[in-house]
């Protein structure tokens, strides 16, 4: 708890501790925002309150990929696009993950938001994950793509998935990001051009 009770109002001490829960803000960020709204227009508030009222409201996520969309049950605009080649599926671990590959390279083809990697002391294992729904969509595909972070709870995902992918009768060509990824490294903060090599010099995990 951030003890400022005795010298600000109750309205501006609950509004900096809820900045101070956000991550990566600390007390003095938290104090700092907390006064920039309090100085700023009424307009201003009416309008930052209703984009957060909205935030919950108007933001889905894609019952296909998983992706952020427009509202619950709607297509993100990925997975809406004609032109994509949805025979082509992309495996990210987040959303900041997919973000940073549309933004970064020339993938035409579509995703598949895992929701994180198998990492056992922070209580996320396997069937924690999007698994079956990948499965269901594999049916379909020709290729799908691992673009998961080379750490080892990457690359244990990586193993785990290829292996129910072939268990479940997957035969299209499994591969994962090649190049420009080092080991540790991940897909969020990689450059544009760093994510361009990487899928374009993917490789085959595995032979079928």
């Amino acid at each position: 708890m951030l003890h400022y009770f005795m010298i600000f109002s109750p309205p501006l001490t609950d509004l900096i501790e809820i900045f101070h829960q956000l991550p990566g803000i600390g007390p003095r960020t938290a104090r700092k925002l907390a006064f920039h709204l309090l100085a700023a227009p009424a307009s201003f508030l009416e309008n930052f309150s209703d984009v957060l009222l909205n935030l919950k409201s108007q933001t889905g996520f894609c019952p296909e990929c998983f992706n952020l969309s427009k509202g619950s049950g709607d297509l993100c605009a990925i997975c809406a696009d004609k032109k994509r080649n949805s025979q082509i599926i992309c495996v990210v671990e987040n959303i900041f993950d997919l973000m940073a590959l549309e933004r970064g390279s020339k993938y035409e083809g579509v995703y598949h938001v895992l929701g994180g990697v198998i990492d056992p002391l922070n209580n996320i294992h396997f069937e924690d994950l999007r698994v079956k729904e990948l499965l269901a969509r594999s049916s379909k595909a020709k290729e799908i793509i691992f673009a998961i972070s080379s750490t080892t709870e990457g690359e244990t995902t990586v193993i785990r998935l290829s292996q129910k992918l072939r268990e479940n009768g997957y035969a299209g060509v499994i591969s994962k990001t090649a190049v420009g990824i080092p080991m540790g490294g991940t897909v969020e903060y990689a450059d544009s051009l760093t994510l361009t090599q990487a899928l374009a010099g993917r490789r085959k995990i595995d032979e079928k």
